[in-house]
């Protein structure tokens, strides 16, 4: 059960986190499962799960509004074994196609193989001439790798450990904190090849021109053992972590909103928050905190919630990008119009152009029933990118009132996405059912993030490096959370998690950290070897 009302707010509890996404679950439990610390999630949305969650329309379409697909958790990465243990290992994930990204121009097309050697040798036997920058290029997106999980791992490590890692990566700095627009035109000549690479930047919700190396290597090589979507759709994700919190003393409360983080020098005394939040009972009331953890954001954290706001540098620092996402409802199984669980990015320009920019609209077509393996309800799903100015007169107003001429925009925008679609696969039109229209103000009502931004502070280059993007904050016992930590997305925000509880209890603490997992892993291994 995802939701439960603040009946237990007043109870003591080691640990308080804000918000309930997959960086505050992941934390949450690995605060109650190793350190043993009773931890308490306070969620102002009526559902738990933050960007996992689900919602349903005519009691049977169900739509995920912040998962789409993951990279390989099933390895033996640090990353898997987090996921494995944080889950207990009732997570299952349901595999992609073989081609599990499908580009669309209007002048060319490519499908993106699921093995990192297979995508490398499609792009070659396409483009035979730029072959060795190809093979470059996938050298380089493995050492900018492991040049962002050092980045990481200097958070988690003791202290007398993390300069050293901090200097082996002062020779991959160049190349990873460079621009992707840089990169690519630095090594690539074929118009059509750059932006094939470039085509999916809205995986990490920045242009070319704006992200930096090191967030494509990230993401892009994240799939280079394949590409996955949760068994069960993403609300198991937060189904199983909270029966796991709960399991090990913690609790998850909704529809409570944090107003204030009161501070006193330099630590955290409490959390003013408004309880039975989005509802006739709200009130407010003061919580007296141990230790704070906050999934809010950087921004959100520093700019909105502090008693005394702190770094002004984010006012200015700019946003990812503001998305349109479109829910359908289709009367037919989508494999019937020929398509598979793959996802489709369309483009309605063409490919042997100019650099992609943030001035051209992509729509990223997935269809989540196919991906469920769901049989009685057939989904799709249309994201685009659009500018939160679009809005700008509706900012302030509440979801859902927003008024006769906001209903007419949203309209003329659901046409023109599916006249868009339908221009690559006609198909689509007449298999419509039902359609429903969220826009960047649904997002910032429900998180809060400024201009309903996805990915939370933008990674353009430099941003690994600053003060606010790190788990330790100013103050003593309040720590960040989530992907603003260290990187976006589903992993990010759970390597973000992971990152906070560690350091919240001390980075000395991480051999505890660490046995604890491998002590797992052991003890699977041995009972798979006597099955």
């Amino acid at each position: 059960m995802n939701t439960k009302e603040s009946s237990t707010l007043e109870q003591e509890f080691d640990i308080h986190i804000i918000g309930s996404g997959i960086g505050a679950m992941t934390a949450a439990v690995l605060l109650a499962k190793i350190y043993k610390k009773r931890v308490c999630l306070l969620e102002q949305h009526w559902t738990a799960g933050g960007q996992t969650q689900t919602f349903k329309r005519k009691r049977k379409y169900e739509w995920d509004v912040g998962v789409h697909y993951i990279g390989n958790l099933q390895g033996k990465g640090l990353d898997a074994q987090i996921s494995q243990y944080i889950f207990n290992d009732k997570l299952s994930w349901r595999p992609l196609a073989e081609h599990y990204d499908k580009i669309r121009f209007q002048d060319a097309k490519f499908d993106v193989h699921q093995q990192g050697n297979d995508f490398k040798q499609s792009l070659i036997k396409q483009f035979p001439y730029e072959k060795n920058a190809i093979e470059r290029y996938f050298d380089d997106i493995a050492k900018t790798q492991q040049w962002y999980h050092r980045l990481f791992a200097s958070q988690l490590v003791p202290s007398a450990i993390a300069p050293i890692l901090k200097g082996i990566n002062w020779f991959g700095n160049k190349r990873a904190q460079q621009t992707l627009a840089n990169y690519l035109e630095r090594k690539f000549t074929s118009p059509e090849l750059k932006n094939i690479i470039a085509a999916r930047w809205g995986d990490y919700g920045l242009a070319p021109q704006e992200s930096n190396f090191a967030i494509h290597a990230l993401v892009m090589g994240s799939y280079f053992q394949g590409a996955y979507y949760p068994e069960g759709g993403s609300k198991a994700v937060a189904e199983i972590l909270l029966e796991e919190l709960r399991a090990h003393g913690g609790d998850c409360l909704t529809n409570v909103k944090v107003k204030r983080i009161v501070t006193e020098k330099d630590k955290v005394t409490a959390l003013e928050v408004i309880e039975h939040y989005h509802t006739p009972k709200a009130r407010e009331m003061t919580l007296n905190v141990q230790q704070v953890l906050s999934s809010a954001g950087a921004y959100n954290t520093y700019r909105k919630l502090l008693d005394k706001p702190l770094f002004d540098a984010l006012e200015q620092g700019g946003r990812s990008m503001g998305t349109l996402c479109l829910y359908l409802a289709l009367d037919r199984d989508p494999s019937e119009l020929g398509f598979s669980n793959s996802n489709y990015w369309l483009y309605p320009s063409k490919a042997n152009g100019k650099l992609l920019n943030k001035n051209n609209t992509f729509y990223f077509l997935s269809f989540p029933s196919l991906k469920q393996g769901q049989q009685d309800a057939h989904l799709a799903e249309v994201t685009c990118t659009v500018s939160a100015d679009k809005f700008e007169q509706w900012q302030g107003t509440t979801w859902k009132r927003r008024g006769k001429d906001y209903r007419a925009l949203k309209q003329q925008l659901t046409d023109e996405v599916i006249e868009a679609v339908c221009q690559q696969y006609p198909q689509l039109r007449d298999a419509i059912c039902y359609e429903e229209l969220s826009t960047p103000l649904s997002m910032e009502f429900f998180t809060q993030h400024p201009g309903g931004s996805f990915y939370g502070v933008p990674f353009v280059p430099g941003r690994e490096h600053l003060e606010y993007c790190q788990a330790k904050t100013p103050f003593s016992n309040l720590f960040l959370c989530g992907q603003d930590v260290v990187s976006l997305g589903f992993v990010g925000a759970m390597m973000g998690g992971a990152i906070s509880a560690v350091v919240s209890q001390g980075n000395r603490t991480f051999p505890k950290f660490q046995a604890e997992l491998t002590k797992r892993d052991k003890a699977k291994s041995t009972v798979e070897m006597t099955e």
